[in-house]
């Protein structure tokens, strides 16, 4: 018997003491960053909280944590290692391709975003970052958006809403030259890689899942300011991408997607539940 839970925040706490009850044998959790999200909104003296939580799960829940790699670093410094499994996800490589016919230089001043759009994807730094470019330049949203969130009224703002066929995906990033990212709280970033497999260079912010993913200037680049994010862009406009980086870009989402198989996460899920009670 196996309980799945995705946070460690406290409701997952109560699921697995209700698992201890029962005498379930092992609980799963698969991580995210609660901590530095706290962190990020003003409220360090909550933020150790999550931690707590986890050692907790750790020491009477017999708890084993599933994660993205950027986190790994991170809970073996809490000393809980030989519970901690990495399996990051990957991309499927016959959707997300280099195109056949490289871009025409135009496709460079056009910026495009895939995900939710939302306050908490700092969707307003990314049109901070397309003021600043100036009426040459476009941002294209594609995404589920939250009610609450409003979009300002601009002709070089396009949002096309939530696209489910993943083959016109596969074309979207085609047609846009960067994929700019100002996200702070992603624990991975699926996106980005989907970006570099089809050949649209990243540039992201600096923190967390696409922090790590991306090497400044090897396969993406990577922005602490709005200033430095739209110069970026200029220069990728300007000259394209540094020669090399889309086949740096399209190796590394071919290294991510490899690991990524459901063979690799149920040899995982194995060693959680096996009698032995070896550890990954």
């Amino acid at each position: 018997q196996v309980v799945i839970s995705e946070d460690i925040m406290l409701p997952s706490v109560w699921i697995q003491f209700v698992a201890l009850v029962l005498g379930i044998k092992r609980v799963i959790v698969v991580h995210s960053n609660t901590e530095q999200f706290l962190v990020d909104h003003g409220m360090p003296w909550i933020a150790s909280l999550p931690r707590r939580i986890m050692q907790l799960q750790i020491w009477l829940c017999r708890t084993h944590v599933i994660c993205n790699s950027p986190f790994v670093p991170t809970l073996r410094e809490w000393g809980i290692s030989q519970k901690v499994h990495e399996w990051n996800p990957g991309v499927d490589r016959q959707i997300f391709k280099l195109p056949k016919v490289p871009r025409t230089k135009d496709k460079n001043r056009s910026l495009l975003f895939v995900g939710r759009i939302s306050a908490e994807k700092r969707i307003h730094g990314l049109i901070a970052v397309l003021r600043e470019l100036g009426p040459e330049y476009s941002l294209t949203l594609v995404g589920r958006k939250d009610d609450n969130m409003e979009l300002p009224d601009d002709p070089n703002l396009v949002f096309l809403g939530e696209i489910e066929d993943r083959k016109s995906m596969g074309e979207m990033y085609h047609q846009h030259g960067v994929f700019l990212m100002a996200s702070a709280f992603d624990t991975f970033g699926v996106v980005v890689l989907e970006a570099m497999a089809s050949g649209c260079c990243p540039v992201v912010y600096d923190a967390l899942g696409p922090g790590k993913l991306v090497k400044h200037g090897v396969n993406g680049f990577k922005w602490k300011t709005h200033s430095e994010a739209a110069d970026i862009c200029r220069q990728i406009a300007k000259g394209g991408v540094p020669e090399g980086m889309t086949e740096a870009m399209s190796a590394c989402a071919d290294s991510c997607s490899a690991a990524a198989s459901l063979t690799t996460f149920q040899r995982i899920i194995e060693q959680v539940v096996s009698p032995e009670g070896k550890q990954g």
